[in-house]
Parts: C-alpha cells; sequence; structure tokens
C-alpha cells in the first residue's frame, strides 16, 4: 500500500515538475532593441503577447513559425488583436563585440528584435537550444501556453491558436 502511494506520488511530481520550474509571468524586463531603442516589461502589460525567441542557432526557424502563427491569426481574424515580440538570446557575446552583432540583425524599423545580452528570457522560461521558443502570454502577464521547435509542426500552431482564441 504505501509503495503504491510513493508510485502515485511521484508521478504527479515529475509530470508537475516542468510546470514548477517555469516562471508562470511575464519577468520585468529592460531590453534595447537592434536600433538601441529601450522596451520595458510595462510596455506590453494590457496586451495579449506573442514572444518569439531563440539563440543564434535557432533563429533560422523564428521567421517560418512567426509567419506561420500569424497567417493563422489572420484566417481568424485576430491578428491585430496579437502583438509579436522577437528576442534574441545573444548572452555570452563580450561588450566590445555588441555594436558588430547588432549590425547583423535586421535593419528594417517595422523589424524589431530585443537584444537579451545577459539570457534572461531563455534562463527564466527555460528556452530550448538551437530552436524556436514560443510563449503565449495573456493581458495581465501570465505565461498561458508555450513551445518550442525546429520543423513547422501544424498541431502545435493549432493548439496555440486554440490558446490564443480563449483570451478574447
Amino acid at each position: 500500500m504505501n509503495i503504491t502511494r510513493v508510485s502515485t506520488f511521484l508521478s504527479l511530481f515529475l509530470c508537475a515538475f516542468p510546470l514548477l520550474a517555469q516562471d508562470s509571468t511575464l519577468f520585468h524586463f529592460k531590453l534595447e532593441d537592434q536600433f538601441s531603442e529601450t522596451h520595458r516589461y510595462e510596455q506590453y502589460i494590457g496586451k495579449v503577447l506573442i514572444v518569439v525567441g531563440s539563440d543564434r542557432e535557432g533563429s533560422r526557424y523564428n521567421e517560418i513559425w512567426r509567419f506561420a502563427i500569424h497567417d493563422s491569426l489572420k484566417k481568424v481574424q485576430l491578428e491585430d488583436s496579437v502583438t509579436f515580440i522577437a528576442v534574441a538570446n545573444v548572452k555570452g557575446v563580450p561588450r566590445l563585440f555588441r555594436g558588430f552583432v547588432r549590425g547583423k540583425f535586421p535593419r528594417q524599423q517595422h523589424h524589431r528584435i530585443l537584444m537579451d545580452w545577459d539570457g534572461d528570457f531563455a534562463r527564466i522560461y527555460q528556452y530550448q537550444p538551437a530552436e524556436t521558443n514560443i510563449l503565449l502570454i495573456d493581458r495581465e502577464g501570465h505565461v498561458v501556453h508555450q513551445l518550442n521547435g525546429t520543423d513547422l509542426d501544424p498541431e502545435s500552431i493549432s493548439r496555440l491558436l486554440e490558446k490564443v482564441a480563449a483570451l478574447f
């Protein structure tokens, strides 16, 4: 009988562990984009956010996922209801080379990417290296869904879209 209880407890704990390890709210950040404009946590409260982030290796998947998500939102007329934020995990770049790295990012004003020099997003939300990492954050700043991947996964996009639709 005791073995059954211990087994049940361990099963429940191990299933919940990834959820416990992940922060469930948007942290209070202050990051600059590639144009040296500062973005703060407070600017985004009250908005439904989709944060798309990665390290250098995962960045090749970001646009594929972002466009697929945007197109899916467009089909249900929610594309203007969601704010996208791109975050680059550039932790480890020496201060001396930050200007050089900043210059490698897109120069279009509408394509702003927040530069996370300390890797806070990746650490706090347990980003998977070499993959796109996506957070859905509600108006109060709660993370309501998180996913990651490389190749586009229509099932993951459908689940994300369901979660977005539930917020409206």
